[in-house]
């Protein structure tokens, strides 16, 4: 046993006898609390935003809406496709029926304040046969690419705008890129890391798209250089577990972005925002919809 695994298994043990239960104890006694604060935040950010700008969403233009809507189901369906590629990295095999149903149940989770998501996807491979090393190591390895890519488009849109952060993020976000492809390429499959590139690569230029018809769908103009820039936002909303899905974090930060840019961060906000509800309301139908699926052919079965 070499001193990595020796540190590993360490890992492991601390994270299942103190971690794990250290966060279930503070999410049991904060829940609510956290919850209330930021979507307090939340709505305040949309009401001043749309004094600001005039937007509002009883304006909504439906044919963008709906192009909303339609690559939020994208989304999942790609995101689904990322946690079978974890799973293969973890040498077990996930059927897309259960995995677009782990990964819109994960999403839901994070409106707890705990890395839901993570829990659910990792107690899925685990379930399937996989170490909780591999799916750790998976899911890490995953979640580095996907800020390595998110944050060097991030950073290219606003290079290509004059602004010197961008390049700060390119050099930044280059090296965690490298280290996400170096860490997938050690199991010596590199069609499986080409294959996390692609998915990765459809999952941006989705979540760009998304933003582009947000704006039209308020009645707004962006280009699709600008729409990138706001990709990051959403990844690092997501890292901060403690905050429910992590509301107003998302939108904060793609709303600091907007200033450096042509687009005013009060529209920017309800973009982005609008675009978080509508992503949860595609994971809640895509859920029950599987959920009564699976329920209807238990019920066959008996």
């Amino acid at each position: 046993m070499t001193s990595i695994d020796v540190w590993i298994l360490r890992f492991e043990k601390t994270l299942r006898d103190r971690v794990t239960p250290a966060i279930r104890q503070f999410g049991a006694s904060y829940s609510r609390l956290i919850m209330l604060v930021f979507l307090t935040l939340f709505l305040i950010g949309i009401y001043i935003s749309s004094q600001v700008s005039g937007v509002t969403f009883a304006d909504l233009c439906f044919v963008p809406f709906l192009g909303v809507f339609f690559g939020a189901l994208v989304t999942n369906t790609f995101s689904a496709w990322g946690l079978q590629l974890i799973a293969s990295y973890s040498s077990v095999h996930l059927p897309f029926r259960e995995a677009i149903l782990v990964t819109s149940f994960g999403h839901l989770s994070n409106l707890l304040p705990i890395p839901g998501s993570m829990i659910v996807r990792g107690g899925a491979l685990v379930t399937r046969g996989a170490t909780m090393k591999q799916s750790a190591t998976g899911i890490t390895l995953a979640g580095l690419l996907w800020i390595g890519m998110a944050g060097l488009l991030s950073g290219l849109s606003l290079a290509i705008q004059g602004e010197s952060l961008g390049w700060i993020m390119i050099i930044l976000c280059s090296v965690v890129l490298l280290i996400a492809i170096w860490g997938l390429a050690l199991q010596g499959n590199p069609r499986l890391v080409a294959a996390f590139l692609l998915q990765r690569t459809a999952m941006l230029i989705t979540m760009v798209l998304r933003f582009w018809l947000g704006f039209r769908a308020v009645n707004a103009s962006a280009s699709l250089i600008e729409c990138a820039t706001f990709v990051v936002a959403g990844v690092f909303g997501v890292i901060v577990a403690i905050v429910p899905a992590g509301l107003a974090v998302s939108e904060g930060i793609a709303a600091a972005l907007a200033s450096l840019t042509v687009l005013s961060p009060a529209t920017t906000f309800i973009v982005v925002a609008l675009n978080r509800i509508v992503g949860l309301f595609s994971n809640g139908i895509i859920f029950t919809i599987f959920i009564l699926g699976r329920t209807k052919k238990n019920t066959k079965q008996n």
